[in-house]
């Protein structure tokens, strides 16, 4: 089971480019390091992106990407 930044690391390799280079590049990073970051991110989220009140509905053309 991958957790905090080793599934952040796994998503990222399954993209398409550059995000595997991305993947790979941040592997070289030490574990600890990471998943500092990692909470970092966690906890500044809202405040980086803004917080939604509810999941927004795709529209008809993005509902064309879905499987």
């Amino acid at each position: 089971m991958l957790a905090r930044s080793e599934a952040v690391l796994a998503l990222l390799r399954q993209m398409p480019r550059p995000w595997p280079g991305v993947a790979a590049a941040l592997g070289w990073i030490p574990r600890p390091a990471r998943e500092l970051g990692y909470r970092l991110i966690a906890r500044w989220r809202y405040r980086i992106w803004g917080r939604v009140e509810s999941c927004p509905l795709p529209t008809a053309n993005e509902r064309q990407r879905f499987l």
